[in-house]
């Protein structure tokens, strides 16, 4: 994703769970009236059953603040297209003051929905259900799962199915005359998967209020937002017109920043197939190759398997993240997991702790994506773990989760390894980044090949003379040519590609006998990107940069004011900034029972910097003490690095 997704997941504090009580008898009034409509109707009564027995604990947050904040997004979102209606929705939060206001008051759905509203909600979900061709497969258990829900999350309650019904259902109505698609599921969501995607698909995320869901309102017309927005929407789309969609989530990738949430159709053939809402088609993968640890299915029952079902009586503080009665593990149904187990140390056997976590790095800290009970044994078992991955056992305390045993690495093939520092093989550890490299900022080294250097005494290089072209891929790092001109001149410039490139370089340095030679002014062909500057390739700042406006052809340049002679020019392309840099502080911590040892802080001389006396068969981690936040975790082995 273009940015790190919140995870946004149904949780209820403890403070919530012990104030359910008063709920109680609302709760067995509503269930009453709500069966005794149904009576006589033995399949809507089960329908009826399932949507009390497990409303407990849906609520949401509710505030009239709030409510004008969404509000207000539905009207920028009608007014502005992307990108204008980002300056705007953001404008909005910084000025409805949110970091000021109080928070809201939980609501229990039991207490704010009537009998009346869910017989509504039940009527018109099971009617679209009958007559919707392409949800004729499914089992009443599915359709109380896929279909019938009022609420996605913990957004605020909203009567979208109507609406979106109206909206939406007249542009698949014809797929009923065509045979061989009438019945399909997969063809109902692909078609309608079309008309979310002429909305565009833009992920910027809008600000969400108490940790609670975006409502229907604020997704309506959306123009922008996470994905568990555009997953919600397409969600609550879907289910309008009896199309069986739900919403599966990644709580952490295990090897970036960030989690992930997407839909899953319930096909015909009985399989739930992954899509985008917005973004990709059912059969199309999402995030295609990434490895994940967790996959979990958000529902409307109750799971009693849950982390926050098993703490109810315990009351332990546990992470938000995992704290919800409404998440099943279906990580089976995505990859063949492996199963781990973790010895514990004595001092972990005998503290309090009830849960205990295998975690999975963030490029900051280490987040829980699955839990198991200690019991009373020495060894905990966590089932079906994604493979290709480090993990932290961790319990959680009051700054999060606490490492307590060497880390695990779960290999691609299966096999389990526990990275257990071995300080009887040393080695030398040698890095010229902290950070691995993403083919999304990669691809932008190869802006600059082809790209060439000119000099000149004319301010309009109607004399200039080429001294040197890039012909390979600095993949993000430092490069240089040697200038193939002796003749002194005044104005030099680097050109971009003719087909290609804007320009768009991070760095240029000119020397001359390894000395710099610095210039006095900056040029351009007048054709500058908005909010960029020739001067930004000039500033010793790797992580600024200059892009022109036009593709191809575009220019940047010095004027060093007299005649000068070069015959060197160092180049940087655009880059993450997390290549070693001369002059930074680093330090190398490796990984020693759940903590991290840190080795002595050395200023690099270079583009790399070596390490001594580190341990073999360990998890390392590499912090530029000057600058930047994105770091990784990795093993070296062969003098190789291998990123997790």
């Amino acid at each position: 994703m273009k940015k790190a997704v919140p995870l946004l997941l149904l949780f209820i504090t403890l403070t919530c769970q012990i104030s359910f009580a008063q709920s109680e008898q609302v709760l067995s009034s509503l269930k009453k009236e709500l069966l005794s409509h149904y009576s006589k109707d033995p399949t809507k009564y089960k329908i009826a059953e399932f949507i009390v027995n497990n409303i407990k604990f849906h609520g949401s947050v509710y505030s009239d603040k709030a409510n004008e904040y969404y509000s207000k997004i539905s009207q920028i979102n009608s007014s502005f297209k992307y990108p204008s209606c980002k300056d705007e929705i953001y404008k909005l939060y910084n000025n409805t003051g949110f970091q000021n206001t109080e928070s809201g008051v939980y609501t229990y759905d039991v207490d704010r929905l009537t009998a009346k509203y869910l017989i509504q909600q039940i009527d018109q979900a099971y009617s679209t259900w009958k007559s919707s061709t392409w949800a004729q497969h499914l089992t009443l258990s599915d359709f109380c799962e896929y279909i019938l829900p009022y609420r996605i999350g913990n957004e605020n309650i909203e009567n979208w199915r109507d609406s979106l019904k109206k909206q939406y259902l007249n542009k698949i109505d014809w797929i009923k005359q065509v045979d061989e698609k009438k019945n399909s599921a997969f063809w109902a969501a692909t078609y309608l998967n079309d008309q979310i995607k002429s909305k565009g698909f833009h992920i910027d995320g809008v600000y969400h209020i108490n940790n609670v869901d975006l409502p229907y309102q604020a997704l309506s017309n959306i123009r922008m937002g996470e994905c568990s927005d555009y997953a919600e929407y397409t969600t609550m789309v879907m289910r309008a017109c009896g199309i069986p969609v739900a919403i599966d989530f990644t709580p952490q990738w295990p090897f970036r920043s960030s989690g992930h949430y997407w839909n899953t159709l319930l096909d015909n053939s009985g399989k739930n197939i992954p899509f985008m809402g917005g973004e990709s088609n059912p059969g199309y993968p999402c995030k295609a190759g990434y490895v994940m640890a967790k996959v979990f299915r958000k529902t409307y029952a109750f799971q009693a398997n849950s982390l926050f079902n098993k703490n109810l009586a315990i009351k332990e503080a546990v992470p938000d993240i995992l704290n919800s009665p409404f998440i099943r593990d279906v990580s089976c149904e995505y990859f063949k997991g492996v199963d781990v187990d973790v010895t514990l140390p004595l001092n972990i056997q005998k503290n309090s702790h009830h849960f205990l976590y295998l975690s999975v790095f963030n490029n900051q800290e280490w987040v829980p994506i699955t839990y198991t009970e200690k019991g009373n044994g020495n060894i905990i078992h966590f089932s079906s773990m994604g493979t290709g991955i480090v993990y932290l056992p961790v319990y959680w305390g009051e700054i999060g989760a606490i490492g307590f045993s060497n880390p695990i690495l779960v290999k691609s093939n299966g096999e389990v390894e526990t990275l257990k520092p071995d300080f009887t093989h040393k080695q030398t550890v040698t890095l010229n980044r902290k950070f691995p490299k993403f083919e999304g900022v990669l691809s932008y080294s190869n802006r600059i090949v082809g790209g060439h250097f000119e000099g000149a005494n004319n301010s309009d290089f109607n004399d200039a003379i080429n001294c040197g072209t890039i012909v390979k891929n600095p993949q993000m790092c430092y490069d240089s040519i040697s200038c193939s001109i002796s003749k002194a001149c005044r104005f030099w410039r680097y050109c971009s590609p003719k087909d290609k490139g804007h320009a768009n370089i991070a760095e240029i340095h000119f020397f001359y006998k390894n000395k710099e030679v610095l210039p006095v002014n900056y040029l351009s062909d007048g054709k500058n990107g908005e909010g960029y500057e020739p001067q930004m390739a000039f500033d010793h700042d790797e992580l600024t940069f200059y892009q022109s406006s036009v593709k191809g052809g575009a220019w940047i340049g010095v004027d060093f004011g007299k005649a000068v002679k070069i015959d060197k020019i160092i180049y940087l392309p655009r880059n993450d900034d997390n290549n070693v840099v001369p002059g930074h502080i680093y330090r190398l911590d490796y990984y020693k029972d759940g903590k991290t040892v840190g080795s002595s802080e050395q200023v690099s001389t270079g583009y790399s910097i070596s390490f001594h006396n580190m341990p073999s068969n360990a998890l390392f981690i590499l912090h530029d003490l000057t600058k930047g936040k994105e770091e990784r975790i990795f093993t070296y082995q062969n003098n190789s690095v291998n990123w997790y």
